[in-house]
């Protein structure tokens, strides 16, 4: 083998293996989640996170950005299971108030990506990313972190 070949070799090596990279990557799990009160809920999420970039990059999740988490798990009675996805977010908290709903901290980037019809998540609402959300009926819609109890400040995932 003359040296042009091992270069060539060397060259398109690191650009196939780019090119077999996938461009969206999907993680999902179930994960226990203890509430305030002691209760444990199991939780599913799943991330989406996209790859940018070119292909050359050391490592198989260098470049990749979160697009999309989908939670799923039982909000118990009216509600029931309930699953739903939130555009360049990621929970931290999920924790039952006093009165038995439901609260969620999101933190994440942006409000929702233009041209979706995703909710807007309103602004940053501590200076962390963070955001504030309340179930209502089988949809989480903004709420302010102010109306977080101060139990519930600890993340549960």
């Amino acid at each position: 083998m003359n040296r042009r070949s091992l270069l060539s070799l060397g060259l398109v090596t690191p650009w196939l293996h780019g090119c077999q990279s996938e461009r969206f990557v999907e993680l999902s799990w179930t994960e226990d989640v203890a509430l305030h009160d002691g209760s444990v809920i199991v939780a599913s999420l799943r991330f989406i996170y996209e790859r940018i970039g070119g292909p050359f990059h050391t490592d198989r999740f260098s470049g990749l950005i979160l697009r999309d988490t989908e939670l799923s798990f039982d909000a118990g009675s009216p509600s029931g299971r309930m699953t739903q996805l939130f555009k360049r977010q990621r929970p931290m908290v999920l924790e039952r108030d006093a009165t038995g709903g439901w609260l969620l901290v999101l933190q994440g980037r942006a409000s929702f990506a233009p041209g979706t019809k995703q909710p807007d998540w309103g602004p940053d609402q501590n200076g962390n990313g963070q955001r504030m959300a309340r179930l209502q009926h089988d949809t989480f819609v903004l709420a302010h972190l102010r109306d977080l109890p101060s139990w519930s400040m600890a993340p549960t995932f």
